[in-house]
């Protein structure tokens, strides 16, 4: 069982919340002219894998504006979110995805159809901190 800032986390991870949500855990994430600065005093961490970033990739394939601020969190912020992506041919898809989201060339279509493979009956948005389904794995 994930506890609240480890829920806010995954869902941000998922898609169903916002980036701006990290200040909710008390995470500051503010971008610079030399970057990006990330304040996280309590020192919260969660871990992506391979099905969590198809889950996000999936909520926001058809938003790129929405889909880059997704994608560049993993790069700006590992010490939050740290990838766990499978060493295989799925991991480095959905890795190449991301580094594509972040830097504004498009998601290959066969990370997408992967996407839709690793999470076949695509999760309803939740309502912000609704529980997981209790036959739902994290």
């Amino acid at each position: 069982m994930l506890n609240n800032e480890e829920t806010i986390l995954k869902e941000i991870v998922w898609g169903e919340r916002p980036p701006h949500h990290l200040s909710f855990v008390k995470i500051k994430y503010t971008h610079t002219r030399d970057g990006h600065r990330v304040d996280n005093i309590r020192d919260l961490n969660v871990v992506a894998g391979t099905v969590d970033i198809a889950r996000g990739l999936l909520r926001y394939h058809k938003e790129p504006q929405k889909l880059k601020l997704w994608a560049t969190l993993f790069e700006d912020v590992p010490e939050v979110f740290s990838l766990s992506l499978s060493r295989d041919a799925q991991g480095d898809l959905m890795a190449n995805a991301l580094k594509c989201a972040a830097g504004d060339a498009p998601v290959d279509e066969n990370a997408l159809a992967l996407a839709r493979q690793l999470v076949p009956a695509f999760p309803k948005k939740r309502f912000l901190g609704e529980a997981l389904a209790p036959d739902t794995k994290a």
